[in-house]
């Protein structure tokens, strides 16, 4: 292989791999500046995989799919738009499900809301057990069918 012909092939190769750096570099610097819009009882500070993370869990202790809280967007058909409320109460109540959580934990168990995150006695899940309509309470018991 000649000298030119080997330089050349190095020094492409290091600059696609630069390229590759750097794309990945300013990926994750646009995923931390990536700041959540309209949240009303979770931390404004939540970070972007902390919000996900919290999301899924809800999902999952109600085996619901983020459309269920979420409206579609009105300029990106087939997405959702996080930050809208929709016209459905689910959103609002799940805040008020949050506020509440956060109230029996801080209540009950001495754990503060700058805990949250890391310590929960009581979640989404000690209710619903993955169902849509919590498992205990007055409203869920009437709305189940008999």
């Amino acid at each position: 292989m000649n000298i030119r012909y080997r330089k050349t092939l190095i020094a492409t190769g290091s600059f696609i791999l630069l390229c590759v750096t750097l794309s990945l570099f300013a990926q994750q610097i646009q995923k931390k500046e990536q700041k959540a819009k309209n949240l009303k009882v979770l931390p404004a500070d939540i970070s972007h995989e902390d919000l996900d993370t919290q999301m899924d869990f809800f999902c999952a202790s109600l085996k619901v799919k983020c459309g269920y809280c979420h409206a579609n967007s009105l300029t990106r058909p087939g997405k959702l738009d996080f930050a809208a409320d929709s016209a459905s109460r689910h959103k609002e109540d799940a805040r008020r499900m949050i506020e509440m959580t956060y109230s029996l934990n801080e209540k009950y168990f001495g754990i503060g809301k700058n805990e949250h995150m890391s310590k929960q006695a009581v979640n989404c899940y000690t209710c619903h057990r993955g169902e849509e309509a919590p498992m205990f309470g007055f409203d869920s018991i009437a709305a189940r069918p008999h």
